[in-house]
């Protein structure tokens, strides 16, 4: 056996533990609990070089009739980023835009999770009040999913305050209760920093939470100062991006 599929085994196991959630103090660890963590296509995690972290699966695919389960809920989620046209405040959307293209979370080089895996209970606003009690399980989660990416160079893309409370956790061992302005860390995120996981070399770059990005430029970034850096953060991930597919191609 390859080691290629010893890494589709042990993502496959690593999801099951995540539908089976063994951490029981967590808040949406009950009866209704929705956990979302997509399947990699079999041999497909040495092709990850960017993983996107949002805060949550939305509340609103609750409501849909037709996605009953969490499998269905993927489903939908993955032909999402494969057929949107990335305008609108999802993060689907908004994933679509910072790397210039559609993707398979699946199966291609980027990868997509989430903060909390767990779909809110009431609403999305319920992160506010169970974040402190729900991030540290997520939190080893998340390190798995990081540690089974073959990959020793990867980019990681945080969506809102939530998410990168979570990616400095793990890579700073910054306090997970501390969600701090991502507008404040925006500014002074260095782009060529390499945090160190494990063998892994990783970037980090912020970006606003979609659903309340334009409302924030508005009040907030009066100089554009923090467009201008989600613009050049947005440049980066597409110019590395290019560079590591050119690099796959140099591969005999």
């Amino acid at each position: 056996m390859n080691s290629m599929s010893t890494s589709t085994i042990r993502w496959q196991e690593l999801r099951a533990r995540v539908k089976e959630c063994p951490f029981r103090d967590c808040p949406r660890n009950n009866g209704k609990k929705s956990p979302i963590l997509f399947e990699r296509e079999d041999d497909s995690l040495p092709k990850v070089r960017f993983i996107a972290v949002s805060q949550e699966p939305g509340f609103s695919l609750r409501k849909r009739s037709n996605l009953a389960s969490s499998e269905q809920m993927e489903r939908g989620l993955i032909e999402a980023c494969q057929k949107s046209r990335g305008s609108g405040t999802s993060p689907v959307n908004r994933l679509i835009r910072i790397f210039g293209k559609n993707f398979s979370p699946a199966a291609d080089e980027i990868y997509w999770t989430h903060a909390l895996k767990c779909l809110p209970l009431m609403s999305d606003k319920d992160i506010q009040r169970i974040w402190k009690r729900s991030a540290p399980s997520c939190a080893e989660h998340f390190k798995a999913e990081l540690d089974l990416v073959p990959s020793r160079e990867l980019v990681i893309v945080s969506l809102g305050g939530y998410a990168l409370a979570l990616c400095r956790y793990v890579l700073q061992e910054k306090p997970l209760d501390s969600v701090e302005r991502v507008t404040e860390y925006i500014k002074v995120a260095d782009t060529e920093r390499r945090f160190v996981r494990g063998d892994k070399e990783v970037f980090l770059f912020p970006f606003l939470h979609p659903a309340n990005r334009e409302r924030v430029l508005k009040q907030l970034d009066e100089d554009g100062g923090i467009q201008r850096r989600e613009e050049y953060f947005t440049r980066r991930i597409q110019q590395l991006n290019a560079w590591w597919a050119c690099r796959r191609l140099d591969v005999p």
